[in-house]
């Protein structure tokens, strides 16, 4: 597992004193093609990151009447997602489902916090990756929203 943290975008940027610790706190969990890993509302207690794979974030619309998901983004190896889990109040955002089989690491909260509690530095590191993980996400939303506004003044013109 002290691979693959090394390779986790989460964390590229940690000081190699703590990938010892960080993998020690890992779970392999596996998902099938189509499972869900956690859906939209829901409690997040873990933050995980894609060791092989692809899952899809999704958020689900009322489209006509009918609840739909469309799918935001893809992420595949070394990819984090679940930052909810470090952000009030501890609901998901998104759903997430793999795309075909999935292997994932899970990193419990209170586990991480402990070890955030434990040493500031690293506290530091790994919340500034956190923040870096809901930047790239917000710029994906904008992204949507901004090519749909887009379309909406081109479609009333």
């Amino acid at each position: 597992m002290k691979d693959f943290v090394l390779s986790c975008q989460l964390f590229e940027n940690l000081d190699p004193t703590y990938v010892s610790s960080v993998a020690s706190l890992a779970v392999k969990h596996s998902l099938a093609g189509g499972e869900r890993l956690f859906e939209f509302g829901t409690e997040a207690t873990h933050l995980y990151a894609v060791i092989d794979g692809t899952m899809e974030l999704c958020l689900p619309l009322s489209i006509q009447g009918t609840i739909k998901e469309v799918v935001v983004e893809s992420q595949g190896p070394g990819a984090t997602i679940g930052w909810s889990a470090f952000v009030k109040p501890y609901r998901f955002r998104l759903a997430a489902r793999a795309q075909g089989p999935v292997t994932l690491a899970a990193f419990d909260r209170l586990a991480l916090l402990n070890l955030i509690d434990l040493d500031p530095a690293f506290g530091r590191a790994i919340l500034g990756c956190i923040a870096e993980t809901i930047s790239k996400r917000l710029l994906t939303v904008q992204a949507l929203w901004a090519r749909e506004l887009q379309r909406s003044v081109v479609d009333r013109q």
